[in-house]
């Protein structure tokens, strides 16, 4: 966020104070019904100082999550540094839709070996999208969505070395490259527009009352 526009560091600020403010309020809250239970004035300054207590700890930690967050892309350059290379890894910030879309233009296959099952793949979606091929660790969703739009290919995941192959074999095969970039961007559209996700949520929920009335009928 510090890379990015006044108006941008500045909305930052603004949502870290207000998500501050609200877990302090909601954590006062809490701790305000005991208060009528304080019989002596000994009891009322105990709580009164776990109420400081528990703010000034919130504080705390929402700080360091924040600064964990700005120092998480310095710690990976430095390691990249210390290992030459260095040159092979750029932090473009927080990107708006424009520039996330100016971005995805550039690239030849878009890659991120998630050591984790993540769940949505949001970002294969967009590079799909815009007509990039993916090349992804087959856990998650990507699986999923990989064999819906034909965009890509999944691999084992943590190997390292499989991934190599798939972009270096991709790499030699401008035509499959092609093929899945068409794939990719048909499918998208196909399966995972607006309009199809309204449509199958209405059709979800036209199956949720068919049952909810056989089940009343029974």
């Amino acid at each position: 966020l510090l890379d990015g526009t006044a108006a941008i560091v500045f909305f930052a600020a603004v949502v870290y104070s207000a998500a501050v403010s609200v877990g302090i309020y909601g954590f006062w809250t809490y701790l305000m019904r005991f208060l009528p239970e304080m019989r002596d004035g000994s009891s009322r300054m105990a709580l009164l100082g776990i109420m400081a207590l528990g703010s000034a700890m919130i504080i705390a930690m929402s700080s360091w999550l924040n600064a964990a967050a700005l120092a998480g892309s310095a710690a990976v350059e430095q390691h990249l540094a210390e290992w030459g290379l260095g040159r092979e890894f750029t932090y473009r910030g927080v990107l708006n839709r424009d520039e996330k879309i100016e971005f995805l233009s550039t690239l030849d296959v878009l890659s991120v070996p998630s050591t984790y099952p993540d769940p949505k793949g949001i970002f294969v979606l967009e590079a799909m999208a815009s007509g990039v091929p993916v090349v992804q660790p087959g856990h998650g969703a990507f699986p999923e969505i990989l064999e819906c739009t034909g965009g890509g290919i999944t691999f084992e995941p943590n190997r390292s070395d499989l991934l190599a192959d798939e972009l270096a074999a991709l790499y030699c095969q401008p035509e499959r490259m092609e093929q899945l970039r068409k794939q990719g961007a048909y499918g998208v559209r196909k399966h995972y527009s607006v309009s199809r996700m309204a449509d199958r949520a209405v059709e979800l929920y036209g199956q949720i009352i068919a049952s909810a009335g056989q089940a009343a009928v029974s």
